[in-house]
């Protein structure tokens, strides 16, 4: 099936003639770079030690609190300390503190 000569005369959209400013050619388009920028952190564990990772952040050192050396999670034979660091724990303590837990 062949087009019409009707179809064949019919300039697309891009083809058209359509005014446009002087400096049209002059415009570059931005460029889209998708791979974010990388930078290199020192992370400070708990001991002291300390060791490089790329990130994307930009932050030049990130100190841990908590670690595979301080964490039970990671050392189930490690007591339990529950330093109260941003008042969470307190918080909490005071809400529901005088709670019987054998009622439950």
């Amino acid at each position: 099936m062949k087009p019409s000569n009707l179809l064949q005369r019919i300039k697309p959209m891009s083809k058209i003639w359509r005014p446009r400013s002087a400096d049209y050619d002059k415009l570059k388009v931005p460029v889209f770079n998708p791979a974010p920028e990388i930078f290199y952190q020192r992370v400070v564990l708990s001991d002291g030690s300390t060791f490089l990772v790329k990130s994307t952040s930009p932050r030049a050192v990130v100190k841990l609190s908590k670690d595979t050396k301080n964490h039970p999670l990671w050392n189930p034979k490690m007591k339990r300390n529950l330093s109260d660091e941003g008042g969470i724990l307190s918080k909490f303590t005071s809400k529901f503190g005088d709670l019987d837990y054998e009622d439950i």
